[in-house]
């Protein structure tokens, strides 16, 4: 996918469940055994078509445009990979630093990298990038255009450090098909994802983090429920907030937004007239 050019976003929606007379199907059920093992083989192709089942492509045109699938270090599984390639789209995925990615690491020229930059394409100070492709074998069963980048930044004050850690700098790794030159470019573009990890963590805090009912119906509302508190929260925030707020988490925001500003004009007083004077009521019962 060329720098800048925009990737489709595509969103799914869940079925209605006011008119179900049965329980709602378990939907990792129709992924068949092994589920539950995340880098099982045969569990990939079924776990690609349930994405397209639940992920549907957008109406009109759109074979001209690149798909790009992003995703976490769960994401960097061969099978997998291979069918994202086999149905026509790119890959981005978080990948795991393993001893041998120490090892090229440790073995890189400090002119290796280059600067690192954020979402807004400005330099992020000490951050940077490089290539580790030519160090670590990629050819067992990865896509034949797979690209290994790796990302450095500097521990921050009073962070705690990971047994991933090296030489007081944080790494991250990520594998990708797209042919982009500029290191930094792709590293930004996939940690760009993190809005959608946003968005789950605070969707947990909108109810999906302790489901109520024990079936799948009433689960269902539920978080149809908080899908649409998180749509109100967005399209809040998006359209009226700015800085901080227009980023802030639920409880932030609620409590933040709607705190009156220092500012605030004081309530006129009430003036005689505005008020009924009061009588001496009706009469009581007798004694």
């Amino acid at each position: 996918m060329p720098s800048g050019k925009p990737t489709g976003t595509y969103a799914a929606h869940l079925p209605s469940t006011h008119k179900r007379t049965a329980p709602a199907p378990d939907p990792t059920r129709r992924l068949g055994a092994g589920w539950g093992a995340w880098n099982e083989m045969t569990a990939w192709p079924a776990r690609m078509r349930f994405v397209q089942h639940t992920h549907p492509r957008p109406r009109g045109s759109y074979d001209d445009r690149e798909v790009l699938i992003r995703g976490g270090v769960g994401y960097a599984v061969r099978a997998f990979l291979a069918q994202v390639v086999g149905q026509g789209c790119g890959f981005s995925a978080s990948f795991e630093i393993t001893e041998a990615v120490k090892t090229a690491i440790k073995a890189l020229d400090e002119r290796a990298w280059e600067p690192a930059i954020r979402q807004d394409h400005t330099l992020r100070p000490g951050a940077a990038v490089t290539e580790l492709t030519r160090l670590i074998d990629l050819r067992e069963g990865w896509p034949a255009a797979s690209r290994l980048i790796i990302r450095r930044e500097p521990l921050h004050p009073g962070a705690q450090q990971t047994i991933d850690d090296l030489d007081g700098c944080r790494f991250t790794a990520l594998l990708t098909d797209q042919p982009d030159d500029d290191l930094a470019v792709l590293e930004q573009r996939h940690r760009a994802r993190a809005r959608a990890e946003d968005r789950i963590r605070t969707l947990k805090d909108l109810g999906i983090g302790n489901l109520p009912w024990g079936d799948s119906d009433g689960n269902a509302v539920w978080l149809q429920l908080a899908l649409l508190a998180l749509n109100l929260q967005v399209w809040t925030q998006a359209p009226t907030l700015d800085g901080e707020l227009a980023r802030a988490e639920p409880n932030a925001c609620a409590t933040s937004s709607s705190t009156p500003p220092r500012a605030w004009p004081a309530a006129p007083a009430a003036s005689p007239s505005d008020s009924t004077p009061t009588g001496p009521g009706p009469p009581g019962p007798p004694p």
